[in-house]
């Protein structure tokens, strides 16, 4: 019964992480009483690693999401926003590569684009000349914009502000 309380509430901190949810706090509270009862405190205190490990052992994985990204003029082409062998970005061929998969990291209203092949220690940056992939930083350039026109949407970010876009030269 424990065991299964504490997985609830495991699940309720990770929904909560997930959501923003103002529950998260009471879930906490839920975990390190359930994790008192498994001899997680000592002299009044949670201990900190024994907690953890008890985290650890009903540890759920969350899916996380990947789009493929392309433009309108480009769309019937089949061609898909891409990390070339030099990680530079570029449109090509949609081959379901883990190059041509993108994550999105909602930070307050704006977004950071991650590439799965590349994981969370880089994201989709832009100075002044073209869009690129540089090392997670708080970097203007890294917070992205989604505009809705229509279905599709147009990606600006701080740096360059909304007025410029991510786009692509008007030829395949």
């Amino acid at each position: 019964m424990k065991r299964i309380k504490l997985l609830m509430a495991a699940m309720m901190v990770q929904l909560a992480l997930i959501s923003g949810a103002s529950f998260a706090q009471t879930a906490l509270e839920e975990i390190i009483e359930i994790s008192t009862a498994k001899e997680t405190q000592q002299n009044g205190t949670v201990d900190p690693e024994a907690l953890q490990a008890a985290l650890d052992a009903e540890r759920i994985e969350v899916e996380t999401t990947y789009y493929r990204l392309t433009n309108k003029f480009l769309e019937k082409t089949g061609k898909v926003l891409t990390l070339d062998n030099q990680d530079r970005l570029m449109m090509a061929a949609d081959t379901s590569s883990d190059r041509q998969k993108w994550h999105l990291v909602k930070e307050g209203n704006r977004y950071r684009i991650y590439n799965k092949a590349l994981g969370e220690g880089k994201a989709m940056d832009s100075d002044t000349k073209k869009p690129h992939m540089a090392k997670k930083g708080n970097y203007s350039g890294q917070f992205w914009y989604f505009t809705a026109q229509g279905s599709w949407y147009r990606l600006s970010n701080s740096y360059q502000g909304i007025n410029k876009v991510l786009d692509t030269y008007n030829a395949t």
